[in-house]
């Protein structure tokens, strides 16, 4: 698979997580892009972009993002933004949060 089949908002959301993860010490471990019929969903096959960091999981969908941290997740559908521009804000924003607070608690776990 050619990495033309990603969207625009696939790879510009890429680019906002990994850049964040660098940040934060805690490199994008393993890429993959997945091509399948999700059930329920859409009959067509779809794409998606799945980035792993340690426990951290982030699926990257043609206009849609979920991540998932440990027995946390988080699920960012178009229909709620006024566009992906929006939808990738509102995901990072919550993801740093997240990320944020599980460092906060393993420094005071290892104090």
């Amino acid at each position: 698979m050619s990495e033309t089949d990603l969207t625009d908002f696939q790879e510009s959301a890429e680019r906002a997580v990994s850049s964040f993860l660098q940040e934060r010490q805690r490199p994008v471990e393993r890429r993959e892009i997945l091509r399948g019929t999700i059930p329920f969903y859409s009959r067509d096959p779809q794409t998606a972009l799945r980035l792993t960091s340690g426990d951290l999981q982030v699926l990257l969908f043609d206009d849609e993002a979920s991540y998932s941290i440990g027995d946390r997740s988080s699920s960012f559908e178009r229909e709620d933004f006024n566009s992906t521009n929006d939808l990738l804000a509102a995901m990072m924003n919550k993801l740093r949060s997240e990320i944020s607070a599980a460092s906060r608690s393993k420094d005071r776990k290892s104090k």
